[in-house]
């Protein structure tokens, strides 16, 4: 995989997020990032390969999550948050949802901290719901 830049805008994504999740269980949720505009090549090549390869962002870089409603945060950005990362799918998390409410919604936001100084934090404007 290739590193995503700071210095270029890019698009990050949350793959395998379900809508619902039971208390206790332990999802891995993948963090699909890459350049959000590509550069064009001249080639007779097709284009696509490059859209859906992801990039691994940054070493420094956490998830948070956020209750929906109440914008209270229950994970934050910290050495326990950090994403992993896998050599052919990109940055992963995952979470263990016992210490979550139950029956609430909630936001999940992604920081990246690029060696050139500069720090994004993203709302993936992904919601899901704790359930007994």
């Amino acid at each position: 995989l290739a590193p995503v830049t700071g210095s270029v805008e890019n698009l990050v994504n949350l793959q395998q997020l379900k809508d619902v999740y039971k208390a206790g269980s332990l999802p891995k949720i993948f963090v699909f990032a890459r350049d959000k505009y590509q550069l064009k090549q001249f080639a007779k090549a097709y284009q696509q390969p490059s859209m859906i390869t992801p990039k691994y962002l940054p070493t420094s870089s956490y998830f948070m999550i956020k209750d929906a409603e109440s914008e209270q945060v229950l994970i934050d950005f910290d050495e326990y948050s950090k994403l992993s990362c896998d050599p052919n799918r990109g940055n992963y998390f995952k979470f263990d949802t016992t210490g979550l409410p139950q029956e609430r919604y909630f936001k999940i936001f992604i920081k990246a901290e690029y060696p050139d100084g500069t720090v994004d934090i993203i709302d993936t404007a992904k919601v899901f719901k704790i359930i007994r």
